[in-house]
């Protein structure tokens, strides 16, 4: 009875932690989607300075995805930005915020 216990309690555990891996934020696709969508953009020659995630600290880069990212909604009307989904952005987010200037593991690199 006790193995039956053991095994169901470890089998819940094991099912939890693959539904809150499944749903988090996720830095690797928020670098490709950084790549992909906006660095593209924003460092195509046009006016826009370069940024990268060491470009800015934590904090700093909590203030910029803050309001729904609506500076960057404005900063890129009209361009592919609007298309993405929210969990993009919670995964570019990720992506920076973990790579910021003042994080454990600043981006040298892009």
């Amino acid at each position: 009875m006790k193995r039956k216990a053991f095994t169901a309690v470890v089998v819940a555990v094991l099912l939890a932690m693959a539904v809150s891996t499944a749903f988090a934020a996720n830095a690797r696709k928020g670098k490709r989607t950084w790549k992909k969508s906006c660095r593209t953009t924003c460092h195509d020659g046009s006016k826009a300075v370069e940024l990268s995630p060491v470009s800015k600290t934590q904090a700093q880069w909590k203030r910029f995805f803050d309001n729904a990212h609506a500076e960057i909604d404005e900063a890129h009307a009209g361009v592919e930005v609007d298309a993405l989904k929210d969990s993009d952005w919670a995964d570019m987010f990720e992506y920076l915020h973990g790579h910021a200037l003042d994080s454990d593991q600043p981006e040298t690199c892009g």
